[in-house]
Order: structure tokens, then sequence, then C-alpha cells
């Protein structure tokens, strides 16, 4: 028999080696012979959080509620390829007040199409009417920012090339702004507008009180202040927790008012040593999480604290420029370049040059999954009181840059499949220079996979085939040293990971 060709007729004393828990997440840069059978080598596009590997990420064509506080199928309205641009650069999500209505809203959805003009789409209607706006040529657009201006909502797009103003409920209003000081975020706080400058990187620049779009520095009643310290650029200007902030190369500074209620202070709440990634600060309910080459903070509005991660050393870029980040439902999403410590490169890893990796994270939790082979080039959070949903621009080899949905059902527009990939580290089950005789696996999948089984750096794939009761899978094999490799190709994964049976010879 093959086990007396292997064993002869001595006895072994077999137990099952089953994997850590599974919410612990990578062991990265830890020496393998000190790890335990199963811990985790590489994973991307699988969700660990419920203890079973399950698909973590999906592109689906955007559909959204119309109707207030409601989900019913017949209020649900699809934004079919025909009615988005088929290209597109950039896509936001805000809500309009009806003049000085405080309960009456229009929700609108606003992409720039690939000749940078704006599409308006209003998402509280039964109906999908997109508005061109032609007279905005948002080429370079920085931000969208909302500012309130004689009891209206104006929509402020701001950019190197143009800013304008925009009123959307009067759709031939577009007003060209002045673009001198080249304003990037534009917020509005205690009656005044305050912004950060490309031009100006040191600087932020305040408006006459009551008149948000004038900055005119010659103006006794708007003005700028300069920040000389060892901080840098002046990259973002937010409000948080009712204050202001802004978020600078090398930490938070605060603007509060002087003592003669006519000048400003500023306190630098925080200092971080890697440079703060540009795209990446998002409030996230009661915190604010950025990201930097060395690693993940939150902030509460006084101090900033580093998310311990476990994936620092393998941030590839230390500057991370060009990330993006987003906050929905508990989540915080952000796109990063990361070092997988492997061997494959997925088509966007070949000719991508700002990110290859999403990372989502819980923000109480901290736990994460990370999503590999998508490329996205914005996000836009699309919160009301019907859809709670994350939209992005994302790039698909039959859809170019479209405008879709992001949701967790491991496809791209169904087809095709996002590969998914869990690794085991290499273990010596504890015994470093004993051979060792491995029975079998168990496994439980509810989709087709490959098992990608390594014995002494020879490699073999085995096919699973989905069912609905655990699977034992004979190995019979004499090693020293084995991992393995789960490959998922299909939607709607559920596996457990493998309890390996093996004695020690």
């Amino acid at each position: 028999m093959f086990y007396k060709n292997l064993i002869g007729n001595k006895k072994i004393n077999f137990k099952q080696y089953k994997c850590p828990t599974i919410t612990n997440g990578w062991a990265v840069d830890q020496d393998e012979k000190s790890l335990p059978y199963g811990s985790c080598a590489c994973s991307y596009n699988f969700d660990e959080s419920s203890g079973v590997l399950k698909d973590n990420f999906g592109i689906s064509v955007l559909q959204t509620h119309h109707t207030e506080y409601t989900h019913r199928e017949d209020d649900l309205k699809t934004f079919t390829d025909d009615l988005l641009p088929t290209l597109a650069f950039r896509v936001f999500f805000t809500t309009i007040r009806y003049y000085q209505s405080e309960t009456n809203f229009i929700r609108l959805m606003l992409v720039v199409d690939e000749d940078c003009h704006l599409k308006t789409y209003r998402m509280n209607s039964a109906t999908i009417n997109p508005v061109s706006v032609p007279s905005i040529q948002l080429d370079g657009v920085k931000r969208m920012n909302k500012l309130r201006i004689n009891g209206v909502d104006n929509l402020v797009f701001t950019g190197p090339q143009k800013s304008y103003a925009y009123i959307p409920i009067i759709s031939t209003y577009v007003k060209e702004l002045d673009n001198s000081l080249q304003l990037v975020d534009i917020v509005t706080y205690n009656n005044r507008s305050f912004a950060n400058s490309s031009l100006y990187k040191n600087t932020i620049f305040y408006s006459e009180e009551f008149n948000p779009l004038n900055f005119d520095i010659n103006n006794d009643e708007s003005g700028r202040i300069v920040f000389e310290d060892t901080l840098g650029d002046c990259t973002r200007v937010m409000i948080f927790k009712n204050k202001l902030y802004v978020i600078r190369q090398f930490g938070i500074s605060k603007i509060v008012k002087g003592k003669d209620k006519k000048e400003f202070e500023t306190e630098n709440m925080c200092v971080v040593s890697d440079a703060i990634a540009f795209n990446s600060a998002v409030i996230c309910g009661d915190k604010m999480i950025f990201a930097t080459g060395g690693g993940i903070y939150e902030f509460d509005g006084n101090k900033a604290t580093r998310i311990v991660t476990g994936l620092e050393s393998r941030l590839k870029n230390k500057k991370q420029y060009g990330d993006l980040a987003a906050y929905n439902q508990g989540k915080y999403y952000l796109c990063c370049k990361l070092d997988f410590g492997d061997d494959e490169y997925f088509t966007v890893e070949n000719y991508l040059a700002n990110h290859n990796c999403i990372m989502i994270m819980d923000v109480d939790t901290h736990k994460y999954s990370l999503v590999r082979g998508v490329e996205i080039t914005d996000f836009a959070n699309l919160k009301d009181m019907s859809n709670q949903d994350i939209l992005a621009v994302v790039y698909s080899t039959f859809q170019s840059y479209r405008v879709a949905m992001v949701t967790d059902s491991g496809a791209i527009y169904n087809a095709p499949k996002l590969k998914k990939c869990w690794e085991s580290n290499e273990s010596d089950f504890g015994y470093p220079d004993r051979w060792k005789f491995i029975k079998d696996l168990k496994i439980s999948t509810a989709k087709d996979i490959t098992l990608r089984l390594t014995f002494d750096g020879k490699s073999k794939d085995v096919s699973v085939t989905g069912k609905s009761t655990m699977q034992s899978i004979k190995i019979n094999r004499k090693v020293k040293r084995f991992k393995f490799k789960i490959i998922a190709m299909e939607a709607g994964n559920e596996i457990t990971l493998p309890v390996v049976t093996a004695g020690v010879l």
C-alpha cells in the first residue's frame, strides 16, 4: 500500500493542525519558523472579519433609491450605460437646499466627462435626466465645495486653470471666479470662507465676513494666515467637530480667532514624521483618519495616534502621493501603494502610477482587508436618507472609466471576477529537523477554488469543487515544510481555512 511504501510499519501519532484565528491579519516581517501552521503570509480580495473567507469588494452598475426613508423595489432606478459618460474623470455627490428652505433638498450626483464638462443627475427623482453644463470647463479640477451665499447653495469648483460658482437649481447660472490665488479647498466657518492655495502653499486665505467669495488681500476684512513653522505645506482645510483644521504635510494645525476678534491664531495639534498623503484625510464619525508613508493615524481633534496594522513596512512609496480615501458605514477606504511580497503582477500594477491596493478598515476595530487588481481614480460618498453607498470612477476592460457603485460582490460588473488569494506561511509544524507525514486536508468552500499545496518548495494545484459540506482531500506526503494557497476566481465565496492531519516521523 501507499502508506507502507512511505513509512513502513512505524506507528504515527496523528494530530489536527488548525490555522490561527483568521482575523489576525498578515504575519508581516515575522520569522516564519516561529509562527504556527496556517499563519497568513498574504491575502487580498477576501473579507476575513466573520472568521471565514468571503468576498470583500466589487463594482456594479449604479442603482439608487430615489424616495426618502424607503427601499422599495419600485423606487430603485438604474443608471444604464447610455445615461453616464463613456469616459469619466471625477464624481461628486451633494445635497442642495431650495433657497431658504431647511427641509427641501435636491440630491445631486455630478460627473466630469471626457471633455472636462459637467453633467448633473438629480438622485431624488423617479427619472434620470442628466443636465449638461458645457459652460463649466473643469480641466484639472481639484475640489468641489458647497458654499451658502445670500441664502442660496452654490457649488464652487476649484482648479489650477479655472474656478466656477454654479447654482444647480438655476441651471443657467455659472459664474467664473477670480483664479489668481489658485484656491483649492474652500470651507465656510463663522461667516467667513477659509481656503488653501496651490500657489501659496504655506498660506491659508480668509474671506471678508458674510462675503464668502471675496478673498481680496487688499481688503481690511479679508486676508491671509502664513505658516512659518516646520510642518510644511497646507494641503487641506477641514471642519471637524465644529473646529477649523488645516491638514499640513507633516501634521495638523487648528485656526481660532485671536483676542481682538479680527486676527487669527494657530495651534499645531499633531506632528508626524512621514508626509500625510494629500487626499487621505477623511472624517469618519467622531475621528479623522489619514495616511502617511509610515502608517495610518486617527485624530480625535487634539492628538493623533498611529493605528498599527502590521503592514507599515509594505507601504512602497514613503510619500504615497495620489492617494484617495472615503468613509462609509463604519469603514475607511484607502487607496495606497503596497508591496504584496509575491511575484505576481495584476494588470493595473504594470502601469498604474498612483496605487495598486485599496485597504478597507473598520474604524472602530481597525481590522482590515485588502483589494488588489482594481483601478479607482475617484471616490464619492453617496449618503442620504435613502442610500448608504460609495460611488467610484473605476477602470474596467469592458467599461473604460465609468461611474459605478462599490459593493462586496467580488465581481467587476459581474464579469470578469476578481481573483482572490489567501496564502499561508511555510510551516514545519514545530519540528524543523524532522520529517512529517501529511495524511489529509479538510476544507469547506461554497464555490470552486484552487488549492496550491507546496511541499518543500515544490507546488501542486488541486481543484476543489464547491459544496455545502466539509470536504476531505487526501495528501499522503512525507515533507519537512508545507504551505498552502487558496485561489478563488468566482464570486459568492465562503471558505474555511484548511485543517491538516499530520504526524511526526
